[in-house]
Protein backbone atom coordinates (compact mmCIF):
# COMPACT_ATOMS: atom_id res chain seq x y z
CA UNK A 1 0.00 0.00 0.00
CA UNK A 2 1.07 3.60 -0.60
CA UNK A 3 1.92 6.19 1.99
CA UNK A 4 -0.91 8.04 3.69
CA UNK A 5 -1.41 11.60 2.54
CA UNK A 6 -1.71 14.03 5.45
CA UNK A 7 -5.02 15.87 5.59
CA UNK A 8 -4.84 19.62 6.21
CA UNK A 9 -6.92 20.87 9.09
CA UNK A 10 -9.91 23.04 8.24
CA UNK A 11 -8.33 25.98 10.08
CA UNK A 12 -5.38 25.98 7.70
CA UNK A 13 -7.60 25.79 4.60
CA UNK A 14 -10.38 28.26 5.42
CA UNK A 15 -9.24 31.87 5.85
CA UNK A 16 -10.52 33.63 8.98
CA UNK A 17 -13.80 35.46 8.48
CA UNK A 18 -13.68 39.18 9.14
CA UNK A 19 -16.87 40.69 10.48
CA UNK A 20 -17.94 43.44 8.10
CA UNK A 21 -19.45 46.74 9.28
CA UNK A 22 -22.81 45.74 7.80
CA UNK A 23 -22.68 42.52 9.87
CA UNK A 24 -21.88 44.52 13.00
CA UNK A 25 -24.83 46.81 12.30
CA UNK A 26 -27.09 43.78 11.82
CA UNK A 27 -25.82 42.25 15.10
CA UNK A 28 -26.74 45.42 16.99
CA UNK A 29 -30.12 45.70 15.25
CA UNK A 30 -31.13 42.12 16.05
CA UNK A 31 -29.89 42.20 19.64
CA UNK A 32 -31.61 45.50 20.38
CA UNK A 33 -34.80 44.09 18.84
CA UNK A 34 -34.82 41.43 21.58
CA UNK A 35 -33.02 38.44 20.06
CA UNK A 36 -30.57 36.56 22.29
CA UNK A 37 -26.88 36.61 21.49
CA UNK A 38 -27.13 32.97 20.37
CA UNK A 39 -30.06 33.73 18.06
CA UNK A 40 -28.17 36.69 16.59
CA UNK A 41 -25.10 34.51 16.05
CA UNK A 42 -27.16 31.93 14.15
CA UNK A 43 -28.84 34.55 11.94
CA UNK A 44 -25.63 36.43 11.09
CA UNK A 45 -23.50 33.27 10.79
CA UNK A 46 -20.88 34.05 13.42
CA UNK A 47 -19.94 32.67 16.85
CA UNK A 48 -21.80 33.84 19.95
CA UNK A 49 -18.50 35.20 21.27
CA UNK A 50 -18.22 37.37 18.15
CA UNK A 51 -21.69 38.79 18.79
CA UNK A 52 -20.79 39.61 22.39
CA UNK A 53 -17.47 41.17 21.33
CA UNK A 54 -19.15 43.41 18.74
CA UNK A 55 -21.80 44.50 21.25
CA UNK A 56 -19.09 45.26 23.82
CA UNK A 57 -17.02 47.22 21.28
CA UNK A 58 -20.08 49.33 20.44
CA UNK A 59 -20.96 49.98 24.09
CA UNK A 60 -24.21 47.99 24.15
CA UNK A 61 -25.31 46.71 27.57
CA UNK A 62 -25.48 42.93 27.60
CA UNK A 63 -28.67 41.48 29.08
CA UNK A 64 -28.29 38.94 31.91
CA UNK A 65 -28.49 35.20 31.22
CA UNK A 66 -31.76 33.33 31.53
CA UNK A 67 -35.20 34.65 32.24
CA UNK A 68 -34.69 37.58 34.57
CA UNK A 69 -37.98 39.45 34.74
Amino acid sequence: MGMAVPVASVASVVPPHRVLEKDKDRIMELYQAGKTSLQVAEVVGVAKSTVLRVLHERGVSIRPWGRHR
